[in-house]
């Protein structure tokens, strides 16, 4: 690991197939307008708070892997895309969620568990669609303390203080509790 960021690229790069682990900052970070794809970030932050992947606006997050970091998996700012990814035991410093994001993104196909000091999925702000994840063993599932999101057909099981923490202000899809308790069809609303 380096002692601070393990890679970090600037405006309209792309990051593929690399693997940052053990560095004291955060393990990949991106600017503006960047692509970072099939790589892994594990054990980042020894130095203080570091993320496995820190995406700046506009930013593409797809087929990757953040395990173990100090702080959050992903964290990813205004209008940026997170797809595919996989989340596990991040925030194992005070506080940290599997992925974080911040306004108009795309969160959707995601898998985020063991993350016990936060949210699997945590969204901060204004207008993101958070769509077809799962969620489970984190402190909470989904937290969403923004307003005028859209929330629909994403699973949550066995997360320690709620499996969905969601502010009003918010579209959701309906949240449906306990093994057996309707049938699904394609005439729920979130179908």
């Amino acid at each position: 690991g380096n002692g601070g960021d393990g890679i970090r690229v600037g405006r309209s790069s792309i990051v593929s197939g690399c693997i940052a682990r053990n560095n004291d900052g955060d393990g990949i970070e991106t600017d503006t307008s960047c692509v970072g794809a099939d790589c892994a970030a594990e054990a980042n932050g020894a130095g203080g708070l570091g993320s496995g992947i820190v995406a700046g606006a506009a930013n593409i997050v797809r087929n990757c892997t953040v395990v173990s970091n100090r702080n959050h998996g992903i964290d990813a700012d205004q209008g940026s895309t997170v797809t595919n990814c996989t989340a596990s035991g991040n925030g194992t410093a005070v506080f940290g969620d599997g992925i974080r994001v911040n306004a108009d993104c795309l969160v959707r196909d995601n898998t985020c568990t063991g993350h016990l000091n936060g949210a699997g999925i945590a969204v901060t702000n204004i207008q993101n669609r958070i769509d077809s994840n799962n969620v489970s063993f984190n402190n909470t599932g989904l937290s969403v303390t923004g307003a005028t999101n859209f929330i629909a057909r994403n699973t949550a099981s066995a997360n320690t203080l709620t499996n969905y923490s969601i502010a009003a202000g918010n579209s959701l899809g309906e949240i449906i509790t306990g093994a057996g308790v309707r049938s699904l069809s394609s005439t729920a609303s979130w179908a």
